[in-house]
């Protein structure tokens, strides 16, 4: 990513940028408060360390305006929502070409047995039940309709195919 503003910027301490490293690692319950009891009172509350407490919260909230923590961070957040998604979409495609070897596979096995099959077997339901299954995975792979509603229309009759894999 060519803009990456969560990075450390130019003028920064190691003790500010600390500060803002747990501010953007806080994500969504991010405060400054918490940032100022992390990095200076060991996560104390603000109640319990009482007066100092505020020179402290100033420093952290100058470091906040100065650098444009908020910012920085709605960057960083849309940054991870990114990758999130991409690891999705990628686990999505291996899923997809996962299901259609399996579909593949079993079409094979279908009219391989199909081709041995002799009149005293009785598992021929079975295998017709697994020929039309690995049909409706295949099709569902290549997001074409597993089945066909039929809509009456007072002039013509008109057939929507509705895939069941939503699409």
């Amino acid at each position: 990513m060519a803009n990456e503003i969560w990075k450390r910027m130019k003028g920064d301490t190691n003790k500010s940028y600390q500060a803002f490293c747990i501010y953007r690692n806080l994500g969504k319950d991010r405060s400054l408060e918490k940032v100022t009891s992390s990095i200076y009172f060991k996560g104390e509350s603000r109640e319990n360390v009482g007066s100092k407490f505020k020179a402290k919260f100033n420093q952290v909230m100058k470091w906040s305006t100065e650098k444009n923590w908020i910012n920085r961070v709605a960057a960083y957040d849309d940054y991870l929502d990114d990758q999130a998604r991409e690891d999705i979409e990628g686990e999505w495609r291996e899923a997809i070409l996962l299901q259609k070897k399996i579909a593949r596979t079993a079409l094979k096995k279908v009219f391989n047995h199909i081709d041995k099959m002799n009149e005293l077997e009785t598992s021929t339901r079975d295998m017709t039940n697994l020929l039309k299954e690995a049909a409706n995975l295949q099709r569902l792979c290549f997001g074409e309709a597993t089945e066909h509603v039929k809509s009456e229309n007072k002039n013509e009759d008109v057939v929507i195919m509705l895939p069941d894999n939503g699409r």
